[in-house]
């Protein structure tokens, strides 16, 4: 499966890059509680995108963006049912029951990664990573590519 992630180019050449799982490990998500590392990436460039703007608090998240494309073979990528979600599963903040699903997906070990609905666009995937699995390594980085918003977007921001 192709992987797309956008991130500040400082935060994708540090220790272990961009899928290294340090800003969940220090400020949780959706589907990690502090203190668990977890990575995070989209099916689609679009929704990279948009999961990146939804999570824009200044204008310092324009500067020294970059893509990061990259490859996991299925094999590695367990689905989620999202018949399965608690109903507040889209809330913000982000619900305790998530947050449950994610810390423990991540206990289990059972895969690299987890594909979920994305609560941006319920339609469309994410996949959450697992950057301390055995088999984080097939995650392969394809590409680091210089990233620009359309100007138009930047203005929501501002």
């Amino acid at each position: 499966m192709r992987l797309f992630r956008l991130a500040r180019r400082p935060f994708v050449q540090g220790s272990g890059g961009a899928f290294s799982g340090e800003g969940a490990y220090l400020a949780g998500s959706r589907w990690n509680t502090p203190g668990h590392r977890m990575a995070f990436a989209a099916e689609s460039e679009s929704l990279a995108t948009l999961e990146y703007l939804v999570h824009a608090t200044s204008e310092a998240f324009f500067h020294e963006t970059v893509l990061v494309i990259a490859e996991l073979d299925d094999r590695y990528i367990t689905a989620f049912d999202a018949a399965a979600l608690p109903k507040d599963w889209r809330s913000f903040p982000p619900a305790h029951g998530t947050q449950r699903i994610g810390d423990e997906w991540l206990a289990a070990g059972a895969s690299a990664a987890l594909q979920v609905p994305s609560a941006v666009v319920p339609r469309e995937r994410n996949v959450l990573i697992n950057p301390r699995h055995r088999d984080f390594g097939k995650l392969e980085v394809l590409a680091i590519e210089e990233w620009g918003l359309d100007p138009r977007l930047e203005r929501m921001h501002s």
